[in-house]
């Protein structure tokens, strides 16, 4: 706190005492920032605890953006927070380490992305920040289909084969897409030909069905032993994506990115 003193003191010709001031110094007491907070109650320092702070770019736009409600998580543990609409984050954690920070969106669950974390140290009383950043469309056509080239005219359908009532995943479950293909000969339509597509789903149950066709109606369905899943018939066109299941009318669905996520139930057939 400054200490002030009186330097002179006079009266001027009404009477009134003139006084002038002079700052002199300092009085330090010893103390300790135990903990700052915003207007909203949010921890900005915490001697106590570890400070986490960052923000999450959108790169599958064509120029990045800041990521809006994306969820924030330190794996391995229950500390999680959303960005705002900067696409900033801040979290306050009692750890201390190495830990991996990753994030997730509705958007990004929707095209069976499970974005890449980053490793971040983090200490009680310090501050570490870090940028999470969602990979670009082509990285994600890539990720889920290296050998199968993606165009305007194929899509990618993926996700994931569950137990109808436990909703464990169902590893070794085959995945059957079928469709129509008109047949032309010198420029005049001579039938229809049935073509398929087979996916295995790995140990953790998740399928890729890759190269699926625009603009035609794809029947999807699961199977593994005396169990099997519904029947649902998929549509991509340009981008959008129409899913309807056992014959009933579809639903259409905005699908930017050539990418749909389609999780399929497995019961016993009766």
């Amino acid at each position: 706190m400054p200490t002030v003193g009186v330097v002179r003191a006079t009266r001027d010709a009404f009477g009134d005492r003139d006084r002038q001031f002079l700052l002199q110094g300092f009085r330090d007491s010893g103390s300790e920032v135990i903990e700052i907070t915003s207007l909203d109650g949010a921890t900005v320092y915490a001697a106590e605890l570890s400070m986490l702070a960052g923000v999450v770019l959108d790169s599958t736009l064509t120029v990045p953006r800041p990521f809006a409600g994306a969820a924030v998580s330190i794996a391995g543990t229950d500390f999680s927070t959303t960005t705002d609409g900067r696409g900033r984050f801040q979290l306050a954690a009692p750890l201390s380490g190495q830990y991996t920070v990753t994030f997730s969106h509705t958007r990004l669950d929707s095209i069976g992305l499970i974005a890449p974390g980053q490793q971040v140290t983090l200490a009680p009383g310090r501050r570490a920040t870090v940028t999470l950043v969602a990979p670009p469309v082509p990285t994600i056509l890539a990720m889920h289909c290296p050998d199968t080239p993606i165009s305007s005219t194929r899509r990618v359908l993926l996700g994931v084969v569950r137990e109808g009532e436990s909703r464990a995943p169902v590893a070794g479950a085959r995945v059957l897409a079928s469709w129509q293909r008109i047949a032309e000969a010198g420029g005049a339509v001579t039938g229809a030909v049935e073509w398929e597509a087979t996916a295995v789903a790995n140990s953790a149950g998740v399928y890729t069905l890759c190269g699926l066709p625009v603009g035609r109606a794809v029947t999807v369905r699961a199977e593994h032993g005396d169990m099997a899943s519904g029947t649902a018939r998929v549509s991509f066109q340009g981008t959008s994506v129409s899913v309807g299941w056992d014959g009933a009318f579809g639903r259409s669905y905005y699908a930017p990115y050539w990418v749909w996520k389609l999780d399929l139930l497995v019961r016993r057939e009766k």
